[in-house]
C-alpha cells in the first residue's frame, strides 16, 4: 500500500512540475499595442490622446476608442537635440490639457542615469 501511496505522489508532483511550467511559457500579449511602457492617456472632446515611453522621441496617438491603438493616428512630436541634458532616456511621458494649451512632461537623461 505504501508503495502505491508513493507513486501516486511521485505522479501528482511531476504532473504539477509539467502543469506550473507550462503555465510559465505562456506570455500575456497586448491587444492594444506590442509595446507600451509608462502609458498615459487623457481623453478631450471626444478622443483619447495616448503615450508611451520609446527612449528616444515623444509620440501621441489619437483615437475615439483606446482599444484601436493599433491603427490610431500617431505623430512625433519631439525628437531631443544630440548630446544635451536630455538626449536620451525619455521615459514616463505625460499629456495634459491645462488652461487652454497642451503641455507635455517626460523625464530624460544625457545617457546617465544619475543626472
Amino acid at each position: 500500500m505504501n508503495k502505491h501511496i508513493k507513486k501516486i505522489k511521485i505522479s501528482l508532483a511531476f504532473l504539477f512540475l509539467f502543469v506550473a511550467q507550462v503555465s510559465i511559457a505562456q506570455t500575456f500579449t497586448n491587444p492594444l499595442l506590442p509595446s507600451g511602457a509608462d502609458p498615459w492617456s487623457i481623453y478631450k472632446d471626444g478622443y483619447y490622446y495616448y503615450t508611451h515611453s520609446m527612449q528616444n522621441k515623444l509620440v501621441i496617438w489619437k483615437t475615439k476608442n483606446l482599444a484601436d491603438l493599433k491603427t490610431a493616428e500617431k505623430k512625433t512630436i519631439f525628437i531631443p537635440p544630440p548630446n544635451t541634458a536630455y538626449s536620451t532616456e525619455l521615459w514616463a511621458p505625460e499629456i495634459h490639457f491645462i488652461s487652454g494649451k497642451w503641455y507635455v512632461y517626460f523625464a530624460a537623461d544625457d545617457g546617465n542615469n544619475n543626472n
